[in-house]
């Protein structure tokens, strides 16, 4: 195997956003004068000009998923054609920056962690693209330890083969999923304070992404598979904690059962509006459309956790298109 860094971009229907991350990625490469690299695109069936804005970077290999298409079934792909020691996956909204990378990663050292990453900066856009505000995502003030990734983080090849990739029916909360089957192995993310990605993104709790979500069924996706599969994970049970409302609502269900009286029912929705009225500001969301993304998510995870069951797969089905 080749000593150096492999860029692994994913994405889908990404247009102008994707060029910003394949010239930050150059700029990476110029300004840490990494000599040792390679830069692969894995698209998730775009019907906008993604392709054709990252065929005019010549060097790019671009792969093309044919049948069932996610997050990690893309990383999988990338993992799997790449050709050196040290895996730097990106998601192709992302526009990474050069000081942070020099900080984690350079030719002579190679990582600074066998798994880490850094902060990034949301930068939220409506759904014409009208630019909105920005927020860090961590705002952290220390360099930390912890069990999720998102979609930017770097892995040594050793580590991400050990752990075996990440698993495909998980068709979001894949990053979660890693980053507790890596914990449970004593290898959390060791993630800087440095801001290491502009993350160019529709804001997750817009009105048009939840109903988004919610016609695709991610809801059901969305935590209930990460808790039924880590049930025995120590690190997960740290996530639990902050389910609030979804431990009101059980609890609310099975006190309405037990005294057959469903107007206890009507404290989880109390709970809910507190909760909402207390996010509302600090992320800049509709009222109305987060405080029924709540209760959505929160009927998606009770449901799924006993009942849905999807299909688990590992065949990556996909072409080369350069």
């Amino acid at each position: 195997m080749n000593t150096g860094i492999s860029f692994i971009v994913i994405g889908k229907n990404e247009g102008w956003k994707i060029s910003k991350c394949l010239d930050s990625i150059y700029s990476c490469i110029e300004k840490n004068r990494i000599s040792n690299y390679e830069i692969i695109y894995v698209d998730s069936q775009s019907n906008d000009d993604s392709i054709e804005r990252v065929k005019k970077y010549k060097e790019v290999k671009i792969y093309s998923i044919i049948n069932k298409t996610n997050a990690a079934i893309a990383r999988n792909i990338g993992a799997k054609e790449s050709l050196k020691d040290v895996l730097f996956f990106i998601d192709g909204d992302m526009e990474i920056i050069a000081e942070t990378v020099g900080i984690l990663y350079n030719n002579k050292y190679g990582l600074l962690n066998n798994f880490t990453s850094g902060d990034f900066e949301n930068q939220y856009y409506s759904k014409n693209g009208k630019f909105i505000n920005r927020r860090l995502h961590y705002n952290l003030q220390e360099n930390i330890y912890e069990t999720t990734t998102g979609g930017l983080f770097l892995i040594t090849r050793k580590l991400w083969n050990h752990i075996g990739g990440m698993k495909c029916h998980f068709r979001i909360s894949e990053d979660w999923d890693l980053g507790l089957r890596m914990a449970f192995q004593d290898n959390r993310l060791y993630r800087v304070k440095e801001v290491l990605a502009f993350h160019h993104t529709e804001s997750y709790n817009s009105k048009d992404r939840f109903w988004a979500d919610v016609l695709k069924g991610d809801f059901l996706y969305y935590k209930a598979l990460l808790y039924r599969s880590h049930i025995h994970n120590k690190y997960m049970y740290r996530l639990l904690i902050r389910e609030v409302t979804l431990f009101s609502l059980l609890g609310f269900v099975f006190l309405a059962i037990y005294l057959k009286n469903p107007y206890y029912l009507c404290l989880y929705f109390f709970i809910i509006l507190v909760k909402t009225f207390y996010k509302k500001n600090k992320i800049d969301a509709n009222m109305v459309s987060l405080y029924f993304r709540y209760i959505v998510f929160d009927l998606g995870t009770l449901l799924a956790f006993f009942f849905f069951w999807p299909k688990v797969f590992d065949k990556l089905e996909y072409e080369r298109i350069n």
